[in-house]
């Protein structure tokens, strides 16, 4: 029963460091003036900015499109909450992303709506707009927290210097939310645990005392307190090898940076 607590939390703190990210499905609803393989390039594009920017799990292009109804997507099942539920049980996804892409002149307009495919809730999301000259990836990346303002934006902490002779760059490690949660857990649940030490020891030891009267009661105080002190001890220990564990992995990558002719060769390094 010691360890309870202790599995408890390291089973928490395992689901808030490891939880999957929204799985986001981009689906081209209705195209005018836009051919099909265009339009799944334009989703596909769209699910690659979404995952580069934010949080999530975006499917968009081939991977949505070989997996709809046949016929495509029903014109109305932006409205319709079953229609979204199904949609989403077939691309396995949470949120969906309904597309109109409407080409005129060479000028691209995507307009978008925002569905949760729990609730069936739907939100309409700014327009995008394509010119003829821009680069897809680079409008669609600048607009991916537009499209999903609440995913949390993906964090970066890579900054590439390039020196003259070359250079070695190794990210930063850093402290995330989870991680002071888990240190704060550590540092309480051992105050806690020495408390309690401290005051059964000297509990057993007045009882140990040739002149000392303990009762049952009392010897069964200083047992529960001795297994509370034991459980906190625990818990101080899983939090703060959690703690430990999250810190390094928040960083540590290295990138290797050498000049060429006309350029730079960058290796990047992981960590095990």
């Amino acid at each position: 029963m010691r360890t309870a607590p202790a599995l408890l939390l390291i089973a928490i703190c395992a689901a808030s460091a490891n939880a999957a990210p929204v799985r986001v499905a981009v689906v081209p609803s209705v195209e005018v003036n836009v051919d099909a393989q265009r339009a799944e390039a334009l989703t596909g594009t769209l699910a690659d900015a979404l995952r580069a920017k934010l949080e999530v799990d975006a499917l968009g292009g081939a991977d949505v499109t070989r997996r709809l109804p046949d016929g495509g997507v029903p014109d109305d099942c932006v409205a319709k909450a079953e229609c979204i539920a199904q949609l989403g049980a077939r691309l396995e996804a949470d949120q969906l992303l309904f597309l109109v892409i409407v080409q005129v002149g060479h000028t691209i307009q995507i307009d978008s709506t925002w569905a949760d495919v729990a609730t069936g809730k739907t939100v309409a999301r700014p327009m995008i707009v394509l010119p003829e000259a821009a680069r897809a990836g680079t409008v669609l990346g600048d607009a991916a927290q537009k499209l999903l303002p609440d995913a949390p934006l993906r964090p970066t902490n890579k900054t590439v210097v390039i020196h003259e002779n070359g250079d070695t760059i190794t990210t930063p490690r850093s402290m995330s939310t989870t991680s002071w949660i888990t240190g704060g857990v550590a540092v309480a649940a051992g105050i806690g645990a020495l408390s309690l030490g401290v005051m059964t020891r000297n509990a057993f030891e007045d009882c140990n005392h040739p002149e000392a009267a303990c009762t049952d009661d009392r010897i069964n105080s200083i047992t529960t307190k001795s297994r509370i002190a034991d459980g906190l001890g625990a818990i101080a220990i899983a939090a703060g090898v959690t703690t430990a564990i999250l810190y390094w992995k928040s960083g540590g990558e290295t990138i290797a940076v050498t000049p060429t002719p006309g350029g730079a060769a960058i290796t990047l390094g992981g960590r095990f």
